[in-house]
């Protein structure tokens, strides 16, 4: 998840949906990612 962190929730759910345009059974971004991408959040900040 530091990797993710790194480079944002939003470029990790960019990333998913791009994926999921290919294969949308196998890339599907979670409800939580989805709220984290939104607002710029991170990962560090679930649960904090």
């Amino acid at each position: 998840m530091f990797y993710a962190d790194t480079i944002g929730a939003k470029a990790v759910y960019a990333k998913i949906e791009e994926y999921a345009k290919e294969d949308s059974y196998a890339w599907q971004a979670s409800p939580l990612l989805k709220k984290l991408a939104e607002p710029g959040g991170v990962f560090k900040d679930v649960g904090a």
